[in-house]
């Protein structure tokens, strides 16, 4: 099929294309991607954890340095820690920081291997909906296991 080059080229997201969308319908587009993404990241992980199991073996892996930061920083907070704390610990001392997407699918990975645990606790008269990240035994397993 031929291409029409002289039709300008627009992305999914790019302002000629969308320009009624005010800035909140494009958060809430990116919140919606990001979700997707980390759904897939998500997947994979239960492939590898699913992988793992019908080895026999245990559910741990080595972990790479970034994973081990990340499942670090959210075992210090007991279960208690949301992303932002997590992420404010992963960055603490880093060269580079990291961004919330970035932990979050980091996150999202872990869980999906079982190494995390979401817990969704729903808005109140007094608190909004948050998202707490658990480290599992499986998670303690796997930390562990890096510093012997």
């Amino acid at each position: 099929m031929p291409v029409n080059n002289s039709e300008p080229r627009t992305d999914e997201f790019s302002e000629p294309e969308y320009p009624t969308r005010t800035p909140e319908e494009r958060r809430i587009t990116l919140h919606k991607l990001v979700g997707r993404v980390a759904n897939v990241i998500r997947a994979e992980g239960k492939k590898a954890r699913a992988r793992r199991a019908s080895e026999g073996g245990p559910n741990t892996r080595p972990l790479q340095e970034f994973e081990h930061r990340v499942l670090a920083a959210a075992l210090a907070l007991a279960g208690e820690g949301e992303l932002q704390e997590i992420q404010a610990r992963v960055n603490q001392g880093a060269e580079k920081p990291s961004g919330d997407t970035e932990v979050y699918f980091t996150l999202s990975r872990l869980d999906g291997e079982g190494f995390i645990r979401f817990e969704y606790i729903g808005a109140t008269e007094t608190e909004k909906r948050k998202v707490l990240f658990k480290v599992t035994e499986d998670g303690e397993r796997a930390l562990s296991a890096q510093h012997q």
